[in-house]
């Protein structure tokens, strides 16, 4: 085959190589950056209500947190309902996941980050540490 006879360019296969490695590059940059770029950080007191491992390809570690009284909620139809004050999290750290689950019906202190939510978990709430609240630090 004489070389000059050959079109300049890329295949069909090469092309697609390219750009399976770009978008496989880029999503790994992405992981990377969306956990640096923090909307906020705080914390947050209540009684953990509820605490679960749950997912079907991805799992992930969420629950809730009760901060006490109601707030105002309108729903789908324009009526307003009162509901309790609950806070949804998500956990990425199996070991702060572990005191978690430990701590559960307690009153706690919870602190957080707030980043984008992804496909590891459902809300854009990760906590990153979390104590009980000793019955002397309520007086």
């Amino acid at each position: 085959m004489n070389r000059n006879n050959r079109k300049s360019g890329f295949t069909s296969i090469e092309l697609l190589v390219v750009v399976v490695i770009l978008l496989i590059v880029g999503a790994m940059i992405f992981g990377a950056l969306r956990s640096t770029l923090g909307v906020s950080e705080g914390k947050r007191v209540g009684v953990l209500t509820k605490f679960s491992y749950k997912g079907l390809v991805v799992k992930s570690y969420e629950g809730e947190l009760n901060m006490g009284g109601v707030r105002n909620r309108t729903d789908g139809e324009g009526r307003n309902t009162m509901v309790a004050n609950v806070w949804q999290f998500s956990c990425s750290n199996p070991t702060v996941a572990k005191q978690l689950d430990d701590l559960l019906g307690k009153e706690v202190v919870i602190r957080y980050h707030q980043s984008f939510a992804g496909f590891s978990r459902e809300t854009s709430y990760d906590v990153v540490s979390v104590e009980e609240v000793k019955a002397d630090k309520r007086q």
